[in-house]
């Protein structure tokens, strides 16, 4: 179980409702459809498929296609597919009729080594995004109800770590160990736009709006906030504490910003902190102000968050827990 540190000030926090699921494998995997009515687990090698209800779910079906860990789910809303990638080096597209027909739609084995991330252009739902241990980022676009790599950046010499799409769908960034790369859709291309060195290891970045994303170093209890200048690019103006210890951790619990409740979601060792987002009125920048830290007993720990914010569901190796809190009004 957890234990929680937070300020008396804060109005809402994320409180446990009881709802328990014991796993005693790993679950590093989450999604959410887009009615909050159903939940996707990546249960080691397989997926899994829960109903949801104010709160309480009741498993309904499993899938085993994937010989080795599922490293991550994405759940697409127009299509209604859901895809998974895992260390077996595949990517599976899932069909919506899931719980009548175990059949995929399409699997994708052009990587070498795991893939470590996914990002979705969230609009068209015509591109994914896969980064690998393989140090290859690799554009899939569909043609002809098929997805086929248009496009594979190398020379990074080092695995990619962590991708995260811009809510309008124009802009990529990418973390690799040396290099943080921002991509731009131009002329139904992706292109490099910028590229930045860093001197820091780290595991997450995450788009907060165009001008602001974040990077989360490894080893450090802050993250650097980075802002786009007057001439397009961006560049790190301060940096922000996220907590008071940092050690080794790894990437499949992605940083995640909420649009409706204005929040970002960030795993630090065995700590999950919930910064609230703010436009500061007298710079042209964001302020990130914790807003709750959740402790756990160990490092591993995965989970994601509902598209509302309202849930945010975790897995630990200490509880073996999987656990639904929800985003509550402090009296």
């Amino acid at each position: 179980m957890s234990k929680q540190k937070q300020s008396n000030s804060q109005i809402y926090n994320f409180e446990p409702i009881g709802c328990q699921i014991k796993r005693e494998q790993q679950c590093q995997s989450f999604a959410f459809n887009t009615t909050n009515t159903l939940l996707f687990v990546g249960f080691q090698n397989s997926l899994e498929i829960y109903s949801f209800s104010d709160g309480t779910l009741k498993y309904l079906r499993q899938f085993k296609k994937h010989k080795e860990t599922i490293s991550s789910l994405n759940y697409l809303k127009r299509s209604q597919n859901i895809i998974s990638s895992s260390f077996d080096n595949s990517i599976i597209v899932w069909s919506k009729n899931l719980l009548s027909s175990s059949k995929y739609i399409q699997k994708l084995s052009q990587h070498n080594e795991e893939i470590l991330c996914l990002a979705i252009e969230p609009n068209q739902e015509n591109w994914i995004v896969s980064g690998s241990h393989d140090e290859t980022i690799k554009f899939w676009i569909k043609k002809k109800s098929q997805w086929i790599v248009e496009k594979s950046i190398e020379g990074n010499y080092s695995p990619i770590w962590s991708l995260s799409m811009l809510e309008s769908g124009v802009k990529l960034i990418s973390l690799s160990s040396n290099y943080i790369m921002v991509f731009k859709y131009c002329n139904s291309k992706w292109i490099l736009d910028q590229k930045i060195e860093h001197q820091t290891f780290g595991l997450r970045v995450c788009f907060i709006n165009n001008e602001t994303f974040i990077f989360q170093p490894e080893y450090q209890n802050f993250f650097y906030i980075y802002t786009l200048n007057k001439k397009g690019e961006y560049i790190t103006k301060n940096k922000n504490p996220s907590d008071e210890e940092a050690e080794p951790d790894d990437n499949l619990f992605p940083a995640l910003y909420n649009n409706n409740k204005n929040i970002v979601l960030l795993k630090n060792m065995n700590d999950v902190s919930i910064f609230k987002v703010q436009r500061n009125q007298n710079k042209k920048v964001m302020d990130f102000k914790i807003n709750q830290i959740i402790k756990f007993e160990v490092t591993s720990v995965y989970g994601t968050l509902s598209d509302n914010g309202e849930y945010l569901i975790t897995w630990d190796d200490h509880s073996k827990l999987i656990q639904v809190r929800k985003w509550i009004k402090q009296k």
